[in-house]
């Protein structure tokens, strides 16, 4: 509670010399926290995905990002693709 007797909602504050960082809500915290620790996700199974690329095919096959329009389900960034004939087309 505050001075003033007002119920104060749950915030998050970095207090430091060099790297303070300001009050923010708890939840708004949490909830970037969740979309970060999400992208981190993605990334490192594209990373993986990358790096287990059959060998002999890494010149014919990627992980590429596909832009939302293009996308066989909305909610997946990364598909396997290969280059046909100068066009990138989803490979499963």
């Amino acid at each position: 509670m505050t001075q003033n007797a007002q119920i104060q909602l749950p915030s998050i504050e970095v207090v430091h010399d060099e790297t303070s960082e300001p009050e923010i809500s708890l939840s708004v915290f949490m909830e970037n926290m969740t979309q970060s620790v999400v992208n981190l996700g993605e990334s490192t199974m594209v990373f993986l995905a990358t790096y287990h690329v059959m060998p002999g095919w890494e010149d014919k096959l990627a992980v590429l990002y596909f832009p939302e329009d293009q996308r066989r389900h909305p909610h997946v960034h990364y598909y396997f693709a290969a280059n046909m004939g100068g066009q990138v087309v989803p490979v499963g």
